[in-house]
């Protein structure tokens, strides 16, 4: 008989033998082997053909055929020689058994941890070559301290190897775990109540015991601590404790009065609520009144109470109480505890108690009462519903007489009927087990409600019958959907968030695996100068910025592209399905929609968007990948001036490494040292001395040899490692002051630090000065910080407060680069700025008109303002004679010298020519 092969694997005989019935006889049971993989994993979609290393040369193309198929698999492969040992392994999509690794090549496969209970897998293994077939298991062995649910299947293959197929389904089990408890505790409230409506104690006995074993069910029903039940005095004062039940001691009292005027909010709530569900009694405003009387004595944190009606009027309360941490109340949980207590009500409905008990005598009876005044639905059906309760009615809109002419079948949502068809309920009326659903139904308006329902069989009216009771249900699902919706939703905007957006893109690389030809594109935006604007007008206009953003956003788009909000001021954009000339034309309609203004509070806002885009490739393997490198394009647009889109490239790549490896090599020569200072002259005009030092960093890097600041300065300001390295920085320019001073005592040295507006804003800033000044003995005015233009424009208390304290240290303060910046002139008399630098760009193109001009009405102000200035930049004897005749105060620049490793610059200081060299000029 002519065997029928799987359709993926008779294709690739086909092309290796040339028709399916001419395998060779020596591959035969290896082909056989992996035809039997292909139908056990039918399911899957895949196939096992790529787990298998093929000694066949005819098979060979064959596995390179099924490379891309077995990367989307989930699970785990290893293969064994006929002594069980390891000979390879391979690891399907979303495999996390972390003790798989390359060593375990060549171990005993029993000596792994997938062996436990230990022997089990031996045995599996010991079954599948006895039958030569295949054979499974599920196995539990604990990797790395946590417990892990193993699928695990052993395949036999050729030359008595193994094939060992292995699936993680550890969170699969714990879901059904949570379900089941879940559900059992749902059975046992249910139970509970059967078995109260059924109580010949309850029915026969006095009131003392028949509370006594209401409480006892509550506590169990809810697992609670305390149960007590509470009446009202004639006048509604106050209320009595009539029973009590402590579940820890098994102990029963009561006596206990609470006055109304004691606790007013509670004794209203009674009167308003049905139940009372304080999650955390101490903050809840109707129960919070007993947080030091009651709660805290004794432990409670939770309460869950129901008041007890009667004729509508309430005539007391049935309260449970949690001890221990606070305990969240679900929507079942207060149900149940609403029955019991309509159940107490009923109890205590008529004096004449004597009657109601003999009316009571019939189960059936018992039941209708307790089904009457449940707030859970119950129903008898069978061909049609034979009785239904008020809360039925409720829930599903329609009358009694309605309903008992129609069967459970018409109400039921076509897509449940299934779950309760008549095939159904006649093998339910053969067995004692019980039907748990949760169903949609469609009330009489047409609204759908979600219900969770038990059905169980009962004697009715003398012939078997379906008894069912049902929860509504709607408002948890709702609830779960909303939660849904927010886990994977941006709150402010309502796009999809992060892992939404991360989970379509993974969707997106998986069909660009499967099919080449779908091409897709992801796009990073980032609003331009979005913190100015928030910080200027507030973060609820910066929201509504973002909301008003975020639908122009999806007015640009289709419907099938997605686009996201990841936080702060960045979105996403997923396009699939496109070309290079749609995604160009959706970059360019993004930038000119977002150009036009928001009218947000009466005011016109302005904002530009920068666009990093990201074409799909092969080479993507994972969606993080892909959106960094829409990221690294995000920023290549940003430097190039904003508002406009950059597409992700090799170069971009290259230059992103450079720059991670240029972050890493200088958080390494932090911790190294790797810098040295050099210093530059700054001379006084007017007597051509050294008036002092600028002193300027430099890294000495140990394959670059030194490297500029223009290179990894603005990096330590991005990464905050600036910090750290302005410290190293004062203190060592301190020390060479410091041994400067003693070493030419004759001379008034002084010298000038750059500060960082990040070192500047530090809380341990000044300190840090003042322990310097301290340690290294620095004489007043000797120190000079130099800060930059763009630090006043933060005119905050804070900074104006750090300027006076530095100034009450004895350090002078200089403004760098003057003239560059945003501040005004006029910011100067707000600060004690001591010393102006004019930007060395005025001074290279001095002999222009408007330099000129500039640079005498800043020395015009300054000397107005009893400020010095210091002219940067000076290269040539002409722009020295000419800042002298301008009446400028300190000149520096590489015609006097370049910044100068410490001995040299001290060889500046011994040289008295080297001061002629400015007062010749």
């Amino acid at each position: 008989m002519q065997r029928r092969w799987h359709k993926l694997l008779e294709r690739q005989i086909k092309q290796s033998f040339g028709d399916v019935g001419s395998v060779p006889d020596e591959v035969r049971d290896f082909v056989v082997s992996v035809n039997r993989a292909y139908e056990n994993f039918e399911n899957d979609h895949d196939t096992l053909e790529h787990a298998l290393e093929l000694n066949s040369d005819e098979l060979v193309r064959a596995n390179n055929d099924m490379q891309a198929i077995f990367k989307a698999l989930p699970d785990l492969f290893i293969r064994l020689d006929n002594n069980n040992r390891i000979l390879s392994f391979k690891r399907g999509s979303s495999t996390y058994l972390e003790f798989i690794c390359d060593s375990i090549v060549g171990q005993h496969i029993v000596d792994t941890p997938i062996d436990s209970p230990p022997g089990s897998l031996q045995k599996l293994i010991d079954e599948c070559r006895d039958t030569n077939d295949t054979v499974s298991a599920e196995l539990k062995p604990k990797i790395n301290g946590q417990e892990k649910y193993l699928e695990v299947q052993v395949l036999p293959l050729i030359r008595r190897q193994l094939l060992l197929v292995i699936r993680d389904v550890t969170e699969q089990r714990q879901i059904e775990q949570v379900v089941a408890l879940s559900e059992k505790q749902v059975r046992a409230q249910a139970q509970i109540l059967v078995n109260l409506v059924t109580s010949q104690t309850i029915f026969q006995g006095n009131i003392n015991t028949t509370l006594r074993e209401i409480a006892i069910a509550l506590a169990e029903g809810l697992d609670t601590d305390r149960v007590s039940i509470w009446l009202y005095n004639e006048d509604y004062s106050a209320i009595k404790c009539v029973e009590l039940y402590e579940r820890a001691k098994d102990q029963h009292s009561k006596g206990t009065i609470l006055a109304a005027v004691d606790y007013p909010k509670y004794f209203s709530a009674l009167e308003k609520d049905r139940v009372i569900a304080a999650d955390d009694a101490h903050t809840d405003p109707r129960t919070s009144e007993f947080s030091e009387s009651y709660l805290t004595p004794l432990g409670i944190n939770s309460m869950l109470d129901s008041a007890i009606r009667v004729g509508g009027q309430a005539i007391g309360v049935v309260c449970n109480e949690h001890i221990g941490p606070a305990r969240v109340w679900t929507l079942e949980e207060q149900s149940f505890a609403g029955s019991v207590t309509d159940f107490v009500a009923n109890i205590f409905e008529t004096d004449k108690r004597v009657a109601v008990q003999k009316a009571l005598t019939q189960s059936e009876e018992k039941f209708r009462i307790l089904a009457e005044s449940a707030d859970t639905a119950i129903f008898v059906f069978s061909e049609q519903f034979q009785y239904v309760n008020p809360a039925m009615e409720k829930i599903t809109g329609y009358r009694e007489h309605e309903l008992l002419n129609m069967s459970f079948e018409e109400i039921v949502h076509d897509n449940y009927k299934e779950k309760i068809d008549a095939t159904a309920i006649t093998r339910m009326r053969y067995s004692s087990g019980t039907i748990r659903h949760e169903i949609k139904i469609c009330a009489k308006n047409g609204q759908e409600r979600w219900l969770y329902v038990s059905i169980g069989i009962m004697q009715f009216d003398g012939k078997s019958s379906c008894m069912a009771s049902a929860f509504d249900i709607t408002r948890r699902k709702y609830m779960e959907d909303q939660l849904r919706h927010q886990a994977f939703h941006d709150k402010l905007t309502g796009l999809p968030n992060r892992a939404l957006f991360m989970d379509r893109l993974e969707r997106a690389l998986t069909r660009n695996r499967r099919k080449p030809t779908h091409s897709f594109a992801v796009l990073y935006l980032d609003l331009d100068r979005f913190k100015v604007l928030n910080d200027s007008l507030g973060h609820l206009v910066g929201d509504q910025l973002l909301v008003e953003i975020a639908k122009r956003l999806e007015s640009v788009v289709r419907v099938q592209d997605t686009v996201a909000r990841l936080g702060g001021d960045e979105f996403t954009v997923l396009l699939e399905d496109i070309d290079i000339n749609y995604v160009l034309a959706v970059a360019k309609r993004i930038n000119e929609k977002l150009v036009a203004p928001f009218m947000l509070d009466d005011e016109e806002i302005f904002t530009t968007i920068s666009i990093g885009i990201a074409m799909c490739d092969k080479a993507y393997q994972r969606a993080d990948h892909m959106l960094r490198d829409a990221d690294i394009a995000l920023y290549r647009a940003k430097a190039k001036g904003k508002n406009c889109y950059e597409i992700f490239d090799e170069v971009m790549r290259t230059r992103a490494n450079n720059l991670m490896k240029l972050e890493t090599d200088l958080r390494k020569a932090i911790d190294k040292q790797e810098f040295v200072l050099f210093y530059q002259p700054v001379y006084t005009l007017e007597s051509g001395e050294i008036r002092g030092f600028e002193a300027l960093i430099r890294w000495l890097h140990p394959e670059r040899s030194i490297v500029p600041p223009i290179e990894f300065i603005p990096l330590a300001e991005e990464t905050g490692l600036i910090v750290p390295l302005g410290e190293w920085i004062l203190r060592e320019a301190c020390s060479q002051l410091q041994q400067w001073q003693q070493q030419f005592p004759e001379r008034s040295i002084e010298m000038a630090v750059n500060i960082s507006s990040k070192q500047f804003v530090s809380p341990n800033f000044v300190p840090l000065v003042d322990q310097a000044i301290r340690q290294y003995d620095i004489a007043e005015k000797q120190l000079k910080l130099e800060i930059t233009e763009s630090l006043l424009m933060d005119n905050s208390s804070s900074i104006v407060e750090t300027f006076f304290r530095l100034k009450s240290l004895g350090v002078e303060l200089y403004l760098d680069d003057f003239g560059t910046g945003y501040s005004s002139l006029s910011y100067l008399h707000r600060f004690p700025i001591d010393v102006l630098k004019i930007d060395r760009s005025f001074i290279g193109s001095i002999n222009e008109y408007n330099n000129i001009e500039i640079i005498k009405s800043i020395i015009s102000l300054s000397k107005n303002l009893l400020v010095k200035v210091v002219a940067e930049g000076i290269e040539t004897q002409e722009q020295l004679k000419q800042v002298k005749g301008l009446d400028c105060d300190y000149a520096q620049g590489f015609y006097f010298a370049k910044p100068l490793p410490a001995d040299e610059a001290e060889e500046l200081l011994k040289d008295k020519t080297a001061d002629r060299k400015v007062g010749n000029a």
